[in-house]
């Protein structure tokens, strides 16, 4: 799930949704966890969008298999790799799942594999390596069926928090940077007080964060964008794409449809 703000859970009250946040030493690399549990017709599946926002999750499902963009996704515990693009994912059946919500760069921390090299895909937990959390959490069900499961996974991971590359602050400052500005910064302006190299800043960006700078400006700034629509008070559609920062209301029009796949006045019609 890719939704932070109160609005999403309130939505998701159906599936008997909730969402715990981590503990302090965590914080600064885990958004949340999130649980799904409940039973839904297989006739009528339950779609949700999923944005992207620059971070990734880790999903473990005990229930019946997720569909995303059409495809049942049928391992136990999966990574949903860093997205450029919003997607449909879909519920049915037995609905019964975990998940782990990264902050953008967050992951790194404990996985081994270059963020870059998964994404835009749903990665088997076992091919990373990762197979052990899936057994602690099936482990833990069985038996402790009544603890907090959300508890036990933090529990799990903050024993499992190595130690920071040295340009994770670097990567970290730019992210910020970036952040904070609704990605309507140029990369020049970000990294202009840095001193390294375009390259450099690129290649460590990619390493920890799973794009590149720009890319990650373009999901910032579509997220922000988004967010407008959503909570537009009396706004154009032109005045949203220009505090969004784009220049023009074609350029925002044509932007918007490339990554979330709905036209602005379609995304707001759209139950999401």
């Amino acid at each position: 799930m890719h939704h932070k703000n109160h609005s999403f859970e309130s939505e998701l009250a159906y599936t008997g949704f909730r969402q715990m946040f981590p503990c302090i030493s965590l914080q600064p690399y885990i958004q949340c966890y999130w649980q799904i549990k409940t039973e839904l017709s297989f006739t009528s599946p339950s779609t949700e969008l999923l944005h992207p926002n620059g971070g990734l999750g880790v999903i473990i499902n005990f229930g019946s298999p997720l569909i995303y963009e059409g495809k049942s996704i049928y391992h136990t515990g999966f990574m949903d790799g860093i997205h450029t693009k919003t997607r449909q994912m879909s519920m049915t059946g037995h609905v019964d799942a975990i998940g782990i919500r990264f902050n953008p760069g967050g992951a790194s921390r404990f996985f081994s594999t270059p963020l870059s090299e998964i994404s835009n895909s749903n990665i088997n937990l076992h091919d990373l390596a990762m197979g052990q959390l899936i057994e602690s959490c099936q482990e833990e069900r069985e038996i402790n069926p009544e603890n907090d499961i959300l508890k036990f996974v933090d529990n799990l991971l903050a024993k499992r928090l190595v130690e920071p590359l040295s340009s994770e602050p670097l990567i970290q400052h730019i992210a910020n940077k970036i952040k904070n500005n609704n990605g309507k910064s140029t990369i020049a302006e970000v990294i202009n007080d840095i001193g390294k190299s375009d390259r450099q800043i690129e290649r460590l960006f990619k390493g920890s964060i799973g794009m590149t700078p720009k890319q990650y400006a373009r999901t910032i700034r579509m997220e922000n964008a988004r967010l407008l629509l959503k909570n537009r008070n009396l706004q154009s559609l032109t005045e949203i794409g220009e505090m969004a920062g784009f220049y023009d209301q074609a350029h925002f029009i044509r932007e918007f449809r490339a990554i979330i796949g709905l036209s602005p006045t379609d995304y707001i019609k759209f139950k999401d």
